[in-house]
């Protein structure tokens, strides 16, 4: 099994170990022999998020028919990594009032409750995407949506779910290994405010019993 995955990922290997650029026609089509190989894409064929890595991976070739730099591996990486992340799968519910949604997907929507789940800064605002291509500077320049204007757009999505249920909780973590761990700003806002308002806590004075 071991001399079957090696010999699977010796032709990814050797794209790794090269000195020079890589054309991302020739990185995606690299993967997806060794993803064949192993016989993942069979797996990925017969199930549900799997058919959507696969569109993806699909979308990803027919672009590289029009645009096909030669990027450093990382950058390679990156753009593979940009492009799956883009990617929404919610799993299918039966007969379930339970959805999960993104906040694109939760707009204009009103909810009998509402959780909103690791209220962290990395996910709320969240972070501009490091591009191989542009930089957020060369895209102000051409008039492509900023990180700014993403992150105000995200504000408007977060204010908005608030707005859509009459009952909500927010979660986050604000330790890490014994150490304190920065939550959302925006959940920090609301927290002030609350305080300020009404002299109390948004804390959950429920505790489960073990």
């Amino acid at each position: 099994m071991l001399d079957h995955i090696q010999q699977s990922a010796d032709a990814l290997l050797s794209l790794h170990k090269k000195k020079k650029d890589i054309r991302l026609s020739e990185f995606l089509d690299t993967l997806l022999v060794s993803l064949e190989q192993l016989g993942v894409l069979e797996n990925y064929r017969q199930d549900e998020a799997g058919l959507v890595i696969l569109k993806t991976f699909e979308a990803l070739k027919q672009s590289t028919a029009f645009s096909n730099p030669a990027l450093h591996w990382q950058d390679c990486r990156h753009w593979l990594g940009m492009a799956l992340e883009s990617q929404h799968f919610t799993p299918p519910t039966t007969n379930s009032r339970v959805q999960l949604m993104t906040l694109e997907q939760a707009a204009y929507l009103h909810f009998d409750c509402m959780i909103i789940a690791a209220a962290e800064s990395q996910h709320f605002p969240g972070s501009a995407d490091i591009s191989p291509f542009f930089n957020q500077s060369v895209r102000a320049a051409l008039e492509l949506d900023t990180w700014e204007i993403r992150r105000s757009q995200r504000h408007e999505l977060f204010n908005r779910a608030l707005l859509s249920s009459s009952e909500i909780l927010l979660t986050a973590c604000n330790e890490d290994k014994g150490e304190d761990k920065p939550v959302s700003p925006w959940l920090e806002l609301l927290t002030n405010f609350y305080l300020l308002a009404f002299g109390g806590t948004l804390d959950n004075q429920y505790r489960l019993e073990q």
